[in-house]
């Protein structure tokens, strides 16, 4: 496991609480190996989702975690595809609507009724604000002035399950100053543990670029 720093970030990390961003890849591929449903790989990367958010509530040290749901060329895919794609947010959003010291934003583009019922909001004043990005796209994004996603902060770190370094649209403006982890794993595979690693790895590095190492 490697860290690619895109650039170097500014900002100041003294009680710097982390800004995350998180693109699940993997799903087909995982299914096919194991020999399952797409809908139960889907639902069980939503279980896999709800462990980062738990776990970022025990750590304290994470402000915001946004995740790449959906995005908009996604919405080209078979039928059965995307109804799995969609069951497994909605699992997901079950998981982690009722916890404490949360609260959850959607972003994306709400011309599809198969997704309407995703955009669910839980506005108030938490340890720890979560993002779902749905039937994204940064054509979407950048419609309007200041951006749709203004609300979002520049991130800190973005982990990607799979070893090939990209974004994929993902947050653009806010990924400008971003690590970006690729990982040599499929979502539903994705450790708790490793989740600790990387923030910890991430956290060294940013103390030595401030201090000039």
């Amino acid at each position: 496991m490697k860290a690619i720093p895109l650039t170097r970030s500014k900002m100041d990390t003294n009680n710097h609480k982390l800004k995350i961003g998180i693109i699940p890849d993997g799903n087909r591929k995982y299914a096919q190996r194991e020999g399952i449903d797409l809908t139960d790989s889907y639902r069980s990367g939503a279980k896999i989702a709800h462990g980062i958010v738990k776990r970022s509530l025990e750590r304290g040290d994470i402000e915001r975690i946004v995740f790449y749901a959906l995005a908009e060329k996604n919405m080209q895919r078979s039928d059965e595809e995307i109804s799995a794609i969609i069951k497994g947010v909605k699992s997901f959003q079950d998981l982690i609507k009722d916890e404490a010291s949360l609260s959850i934003q959607c972003w994306g583009r709400k011309n599809n009724e198969k997704i309407k019922n995703l955009f669910i909001e839980k506005l108030e004043s938490p340890s720890l604000h979560v993002d779902l990005l749905i039937n994204y796209s940064p054509e979407w994004d950048f419609e309007t002035h200041p951006i749709r996603t203004h609300e979002i902060p520049d991130l800190d770190l973005i982990i990607r399950t799979n070893p090939i370094a990209r974004l994929s649209g993902f947050l653009p403006k806010q990924s400008s100053y971003a690590i970006l982890v690729p990982m040599e794993t499929y979502w539903e595979e994705f450790e708790i543990s490793s989740f600790d690693k990387i923030l910890d790895q991430y956290k060294d590095i940013i103390l030595k670029y401030r201090s000039g190492i």
